[in-house]
């Protein structure tokens, strides 16, 4: 089997340095072999290497997006190669997980993505353990599309859908996938898929908030075109004593988060925001409700409003998803009410 390898820096990539910051390494990337080699010396893998650009993840952007994706396209050309690992910062994982998940969809030879919570030099780094379970994900066929295998510290390495990943909790490494929906975990080396992982987003979305839902295995996009944001969305986070910009002639969508249970506070901010989106006429989705428990009376009042619910999907993914059809000129509201793959919406 040939398995693809694209360095593209992160914190697996990176040493710690004389001045005692961490930095990147252009040999660090591949130390992870020759810790893989010798560590699974009965494991003969074939490895083709390749590097699209080197940077720490927190640089990422829509020019290093498109160049991996561009990169990907090349290698999915290539008849040989029957999975892909793409080395990958943690800060900005589920970004990149969440948009290749996107373009790539759910039946595309496995693409896993990689990363390591402290330089492999630190006796502490998850990255060679990562790393090892993602070649046997892909070795053994156990998916297709795009993934990220990480193991939290003191539990089993997970196979998340990258369309599922939430961001980190502030000062932590973990990596979660929304709802626990992880796609499976590695328990003294045996896989084992996640009984409670739905890949039919209709057994997620149990509020009937919206209804009809259309699934997708990836975004209809022959040639697309990865725009820089320039303000044509706005990312709103809830916070008390909540103040509303204005919405102006760039803004093109709202994304709104919650509060942990899916309430934002019904404010006369608010109420004069969505009069001025009303007549901007820009839609204004919130995230944050799972959608599978009895959910407040503040929601119904923010419908009221015509606040749009993407219920339990990750706000990453909802933001890339957004981003993505803005970019290339898709029907907002059928994008972004619809599951696209095997993301929860």
């Amino acid at each position: 089997m040939k398995i693809k390898i694209l360095f593209t820096g992160g914190t697996i990539g990176s040493k710690v340095g004389n001045d005692g910051y961490i930095s990147l390494d252009k040999q660090n990337p591949y130390k992870l072999l020759d810790m893989y080699q010798k560590s699974c010396q009965k494991n003969a893998q074939t490895f083709d290497v390749e590097e699209p650009f080197c940077i720490l993840s927190e640089n990422m952007n829509e020019e290093y997006l498109n160049r991996l994706i561009l990169c990907i396209q090349k290698i999915l050309e290539e008849s040989e190669i029957e999975g892909i690992i793409i080395t990958h910062g943690t800060d900005t994982l589920p970004y990149t997980a969440a948009v290749l998940s996107y373009i790539f969809g759910t039946e595309c030879i496995p693409i896993v993505l990689v990363s390591s919570d402290f330089p492999l030099e630190d006796d502490r780094a998850n990255g060679l353990v990562n790393f090892k379970y993602a070649i046997d994900f892909i070795q053994n066929g156990y998916g297709k599309g795009v993934f990220a295998c990480y193991c939290n510290q003191e539990e089993f390495p997970l196979i998340h859908r990258g369309t599922r990943l939430l961001e980190n909790v502030p000062y932590t490494a973990f990596v979660r996938s929304v709802k626990d929906s992880y796609y499976g975990k590695y328990k003294g080396n045996q896989y084992e898929k996640n009984s409670a992982y739905h890949s039919d987003c209709s057994s997620d979305c149990n509020s009937g908030i919206v209804s009809d839902k259309k699934c997708y295995k990836h975004m209809d996009i022959k040639e697309y075109e990865f725009c820089k944001n320039t303000g044509e969305i706005m990312w709103l986070h809830s916070c008390v004593g909540m103040y509303y910009p204005d919405i102006t002639e760039k803004t093109k969508a709202v994304l709104h988060d919650s509060y942990h249970s899916g309430t934002i506070c019904i404010s006369e901010g608010l109420k004069e925001f969505m009069n001025q989106a009303k007549i901007h006429k820009v839609p204004v989705f919130v995230t944050g409700i799972a959608g599978d428990e009895k959910n407040y009376e503040t929601i119904k009042e923010y419908q009221n409003l015509g606040i749009r619910i993407l219920s339990g999907i990750s706000p990453v993914a909802a933001y890339c998803k957004l981003w993505l059809a803005l970019s290339n000129k898709l029907n907002i509201e059928q994008i972004m009410e619809s599951c696209i793959a095997e993301d929860i919406c």
